[in-house]
C-alpha cells in the first residue's frame, strides 16, 4: 500500500491493532518500514509478519531501526531468521509460524494413499530451485524402478531448457504441467506420493506444506524454515547435500520400509490439519497480540 494512503487510512479508521505482511528485501524495507513507523506514530499495536527473507537487507540497520524494528513484535518463518533479526538489533519478541494452506488442499481426504513411486516437483522452474537435481535423481531411480513417474508443476526461466534436458537425456516418465492452481493443482498433489524439494536456498516453501497436507512423503534440504518443520514433524528425509545420488539414497531408504513410510505420510496429514489451517494461524496471531 502507498504510505500516504496508509497514513490517511489510519487517521480515518483509527484501528487498535495492525498486521503488516511484507518481506525482508532492499525493495520493501523503506516503503513498508514507513507503514510501521506511521502505525507507531498513533501508538497502534503493530505486528510485522515477514514472509520472504533476503538476508542482504539486514545490512541496512538504520533503515530497519527507523521502520521495521519499531514493530511491537515480528513473526518470521524460521528460527534461523529469528536469530538474524535479533542479532541485528531488534529488541522485542520475534515469533515463528507456518504459512496457511488453502482449505481445499488441507481438507482433502482419501482412504487410499497414492504410491510412493508417483513423485512430484512443484515450484519455480529455476536452477536454484533444484530442478536439475530432481531430474538427475529421478533418472537414476527410473532405471531401478521403471514404474516411477515425475510430475513437474510450475513455470520459470528454465522451463524450456528443462524440456530440452529431458529430451536430450531421454528421461522417460516425466510430465511437464506448467503453472497449475485450484482443482487442477489439487488433482496433481492428490495423485502424488512423494515430493522433492531440492532448492539451494528457501524460507519455507508452501509446496512442502501442501504436500504434507495430502499425505505425501517429502524429501527436502535443511534450509530456512524446513529445519524447524522437520524437528516438529519428521516429514520424510532431509538431505544436506546437492548431490542427486543422496536424494536417490533417501528415496530408497523410504521405500525399503513401506509400513514406516505410510505412518510418516499419515502423520504428515494429521500435523498439517493441526498447524497449517487458517484457524491455527489466527489463534497464533491472537496469542502474539495478547503477549505484546
Amino acid at each position: 500500500m502507498c504510505p500516504i494512503r496508509y497514513f490517511l487510512h489510519i487517521i480515518k479508521h483509527r484501528p487498535e491493532r495492525i498486521i503488516i505482511n511484507t518481506s525482508l528485501s532492499n525493495s520493501l524495507i523503506v516503503r513498508d518500514g514507513l507503514l510501521v513507523c506511521f502505525s507507531k506514530l498513533f501508538n497502534i499495536d503493530t505486528l510485522l509478519i515477514i514472509h520472504g527473507f533476503d538476508e542482504r537487507a539486514l545490512v541496512h540497520r538504520k533503515v530497519l531501526r527507523f521502520g521495521y524494528y519499531k514493530a511491537d513484535a515480528i513473526c518470521v518463518l524460521a528460527n534461523e531468521f529469528r536469530q538474524q533479526i535479533i542479532k541485528t538489533g531488534y529488541k522485542r519478541k520475534v515469533y515463528t509460524q507456518f504459512n496457511p494452506v488453502s482449505e481445499d488442499i488441507l481438507n482433502y481426504e482419501s482412504d487410499v494413499l497414492p504410491p510412493v513411486s508417483k513423485t512430484l516437483f512443484i515450484g519455480r522452474i529455476e536452477t536454484a530451485k533444484g530442478i536439475y537435481i530432481t531430474l538427475d535423481a529421478f533418472r537414476i531411480l527410473k532405471d531401478k524402478h521403471p514404474d516411477m513417474t515425475l510430475d513437474v508443476v510450475g513455470t520459470g526461466s528454465e522451463y524450456e531448457n528443462v524440456k530440452c534436458y529431458i529430451e536430450e537425456h531421454q528421461i522417460d516418465g516425466v510430465e511437464m504441467h506448467g503453472f497449475k492452481s485450484g482443482a487442477e493443482k489439487l488433482k496433481i498433489l492428490a495423485n502424488s506420493g512423494t515430493s522433492s524439494s531440492s532448492s539451494y536456498k528457501e524460507g519455507l516453501p508452501i509446496s512442502i506444506l501442501e504436500a504434507m497436507s495430502v499425505g505425501q512423503l517429502v524429501i527436502a534440504r535443511p534450509i530456512g524454515g524446513i529445519v524447524d518443520l522437520y524437528r516438529q514433524c519428521n516429514f520424510g528425509k532431509m538431505i544436506p547435500s546437492l548431490d542427486p545420488k543422496d536424494f536417490v539414497e533417501a528415496y530408497e531408504e523410504l521405500i525399503s520400509d513401506p509400513a514406516k513410510a505410510e505412518q510418516i505420510r499419515l502423520n504428515n496429514r494429521k500435523f498439517a490439519k493441526e498447524h497449517f489451517s487458517a484457524r491455527a494461524i489466527v489463534n497464533n496471531i491472537e496469542r502474539i497480540f495478547n503477549e505484546m
